[in-house]
């Protein structure tokens, strides 16, 4: 396989981590060594956190190298269109007139 992909977190077991990938049966394992090359700390993680890794095959399964934290990309804020109030000049003489 060799491709870049985007994994979620779903086990911890000992120091080593288990990802979910989409579309790939069972997980992609998170090794100590590639962890500790990665300055990826999995005490510092929840399950569910996103990593981005190269995805390789073997014959005991899938593993990660080059981990990194996924990073989403940043939202665009979209200001609404929504009418603005402006406040109006009108003054108004609430009393009854009697003073």
């Amino acid at each position: 396989m060799g491709q870049r992909v985007t994994g979620r977190l779903r086990k911890i077991h000992k120091a080593m981590g288990f990802c979910s990938v989409e579309g790939i049966d069972g997980h992609v394992l998170l090794g100590e060594r590639n962890l500790n090359e990665a300055g990826v700390d999995l005490t510092t993680m929840q399950i569910g956190d996103a990593l981005e890794f190269d995805m390789h095959q073997d014959l005991r399964g899938y593993h990660a190298t080059d981990i990194l934290p996924h990073v989403p990309p940043p939202t665009t804020y979209h200001p609404t269109n929504e009418p603005t109030i402006h406040p109006t000049n009108h003054q108004h003489d609430w009393s009854d007139g009697s003073d």
